[in-house]
């Protein structure tokens, strides 16, 4: 039970997708500081809790075992893991210098303007098919540029392509989770424009898509069969989405899949030293 309630914790709390992104960003970048990715994993922990806390009002009291339950039972708690991991942004920040990486601005002004044209409707105005799109396209290019610092000067074209795809391939799930709570207010999504088996198709084929693009811009066999094996169990994660599945499928399995990749090379890796070791 113990147990049952620290993953509850860690994936609700939005610890554990920060835990994917600083992950994700170690693969694609291994050279990340220890700082860098402090400041990542604390920025990933405050925009999530935000966004979770202040859509709190909009949801009627739960009692099922859901994030929303457990937000609406443990508000003030993740008010305090909010509160220490912006500090902690802001001391990393302090720490790493200004600007950070030029990408992050670039990231924070497109989230700006797509806060801004939704406040405003102008967004609206748009075909319905535009605008689901663009939903997932604006987010998907939010976690490239803040994964990939431009200011590096090593941004490989074909990486930035591989994880824009990918975390594109991945929001699509996500659609499909929302489409009960997404019907009644209208919102244009894939699964609700196109269908959950086109959507679906759609998945297929950006996970096909980014893992070619990789084979292209990847570096190191043990990366390139990770990238691999994620893709495949990406295509079994979206096949098997529904609406049925639990809060659990999608927040610790499918965003798991961003953590996927430095996993499965580090056992790769292993595998080789082990190998070579005893020979």
């Amino acid at each position: 039970m113990f147990f049952l309630r620290l993953i509850r914790l860690l994936v609700y709390s939005n610890i554990f997708i920060a835990c994917c992104a600083v992950g994700l960003q170690w693969f694609v970048q291994p050279e990340t500081s220890i700082l860098a990715a402090a400041f990542l994993f604390s920025s990933v922990i405050v925009m999530y809790s935000a966004l979770k806390l202040l859509g709190l009002k909009n949801h009627a009291r739960q009692s099922e075992s859901s994030a929303i339950a457990w937000l609406q039972r443990n508000t003030a708690l993740q008010l305090g893991i909010t509160l220490i991991a912006f500090i902690c942004a802001m001391l990393c920040w302090k720490q790493l210098g200004f600007p950070f990486y030029c990408s992050w601005l670039i990231a924070l002004v497109l989230l700006l303007l797509y806060t801004y044209f939704r406040t405003v409707h102008t967004i609206s105005s748009f075909p319905k098919l535009f605008q689901a799109y663009m939903k997932i396209t604006v987010v998907a290019a939010v976690w490239a540029l803040v994964l990939l610092p431009a200011s590096t000067g090593t941004l490989s074209i074909y990486l930035f392509l591989w994880l824009f795809l990918f975390v594109l391939a991945l929001m699509i799930p996500f659609e499909i989770r929302d489409m009960l709570y997404d019907a009644p207010f209208h919102v244009p999504t894939l699964p609700l424009l196109l269908g959950v088996q086109k959507a679906k198709q759609i998945s297929y084929v950006l996970l096909m898509i980014s893992f070619l693009l990789y084979l292209f811009g990847g570096s190191g066999m043990e990366q390139k069969c990770s990238v691999g094996l994620t893709t495949i169990v990406g295509l079994a994660m979206v096949r098997r989405t529904s609406t049925s599945n639990s809060d659990f499928f999608f927040l610790f399995g499918v965003d798991g899949l961003l953590l996927l990749p430095l996993v499965i090379t580090s056992f790769l890796n292993d595998l080789i030293f082990f190998y070579h070791t005893i020979l």
